[in-house]
């Protein structure tokens, strides 16, 4: 990037410091002195801009800055801050939000762009940043045809074959890593480990009842949602600022406060009880039986990566698979579904890039006789793929209703009851 710094966070003396440094356009770092004009040609010229430095490492587009255009050893320097006309911004912005949406393809959502930067002296003009990302949904092509353009030294080139490689193994070697991560978490909760602090056992005096971790073979739930961008080495979320903010994740069947714990490896947001105030096994089974003291532990993990790990354990409506889509019970705690979509919006609100993989677990329940079945579950954990969720409004609702259909199959039905249609 052309500046080592988020991009709210820029000034005009970084601008000025850059310029009078000398600097050379590079494969992160471009110089303009204008925004690109309002026609076909000006917009044309946005979207190559914007897919050649996402198909490559990524970079800074930084415009009021007027570069040298001529000269073998000057080419591309930046050499006089002119500034953008304040009353041009908001035209411009609206230009490049449309473009990448609608002409880059795959649409472009790896970019973030700067307030409006002030130059001392001049009210009416401004800086403005654009930082893209590298993006692993791409390759991108600037026009929904061929040539794609990738980021050189100084230009933006159409791309070779080698390089159209490099890009693809890249995202299969992330994807990889993620589903490795997924799955030692899934081995990890089915030894019945739970995250530090919440897993530790307590006593509810008033119940003259202990309680520890979870039990294995006991009903688990877990649903990960995993940005790729995480699994690129360096940590993808400033956990001390999360906290700091007060950005709050929301946690299964949890309607009320819960608690929030900064650990090693991010945030933890939970909710335990001893004596569930939801359930009875007559709810879920029919039984005279109303003994309902099943401790019960939610959480909602933000890992430094960017992923999220969304679980609950030994929570006996297990045995009405419903509640996975629904929240609980006309109680108003949100269910696994709603969850999940409020966890997608808050990684949206954290500037988290797609794609993701979105996958959904649920253990314990092996011999288990589902209200919707015709025999018990010969084998747990059941286990989603890995969903490929290209942006925030991609198909979760097919998602979930692929992993129901899949719980439904392994207690013998062909697939799980939809919801009526409402008018």
């Amino acid at each position: 990037m052309g500046f080592d710094k988020p991009i709210d966070k820029i000034t005009f003396d970084d601008v000025k410091n850059l310029v009078d440094s000398g600097q050379i356009e590079a494969e992160t770092l471009e110089f303009k002195a204008e925004f690109p004009k309002a026609d076909e040609g000006g917009k044309s010229d946005i979207a190559k801009d914007l897919t050649a430095f996402a198909n490559a490492q990524g970079g800074d587009i930084i415009y009021g800055v007027k570069e040298n255009r001529s000269g073998e050893g000057d080419k591309g320097k930046g050499y006089e801050i002119c500034g953008v006309e304040k009353n041009q911004i908001d035209g411009f912005l609206q230009r490049l939000g449309h473009i990448a949406k609608d002409r880059c393809s795959p649409p472009l959502k790896s970019y973030e762009i700067s307030p409006p930067i002030d130059i001392p002296g001049s009210p009416d003009r401004k800086l403005l940043v654009v930082r893209v990302w590298l993006s692993l949904a791409g390759p991108h092509s600037s026009e929904r045809t061929l040539p794609v353009y990738v980021r050189g030294i100084n230009s933006n080139d159409p791309i070779n074959i080698s390089q159209l490689r490099e890009i693809m193994d890249f995202q299969t070697t992330l994807a990889d890593r993620a589903a490795a991560w997924r799955a030692a978490r899934i081995e990890k909760l089915n030894r019945g480990w739970f995250p530090r602090g919440i897993g530790m056992s307590y006593i509810d005096y008033s119940a003259g009842e202990r309680c520890g971790n979870w039990t294995p073979g006991k009903p688990l739930f877990v649903a990960h949602l995993m940005p790729l961008h995480g699994f690129r080495r360096e940590p993808l979320i400033n956990i001390p600022a999360v906290a700091r903010d007060g950005v709050r994740f929301p946690v299964l069947f949890c309607n009320s406060q819960y608690d929030i714990l900064p650990v090693r490896d991010g945030i933890l947001y939970y909710f335990r009880y001893i004596r569930s105030p939801f359930f009875s096994r007559e709810q879920i089974t029919g039984s005279q039986d109303r003994q309902s003291d099943f401790p019960t532990l939610s959480y909602t993990m933000l890992f430094r990566n960017g992923s999220v790990e969304i679980a609950s354990a030994n929570i006996l409506g297990m045995r009405n698979p419903q509640f996975l889509r629904t929240d609980l019970f006309g109680t108003g705690a949100p269910g696994p579904f709603s969850v999940c979509q409020n966890c997608l919006a808050k990684l949206d609100d954290l500037k988290v890039a797609p794609p993701l993989l979105v996958g959904f677990c649920l253990s314990g329940v092996k011999d288990f006789w589902l209200s919707i079945g015709n025999k018990p579950i010969a084998e747990a954990p059941i286990i989603s793929p890995d969903y490929w969720m290209d942006g925030y409004n991609s198909d979760l609702p097919g998602f979930f209703n692929n992993f129901l259909d899949i719980v439904a199959n392994a207690a013998g039905h062909p697939y799980f009851p939809r919801p009526p249609a409402t008018s």
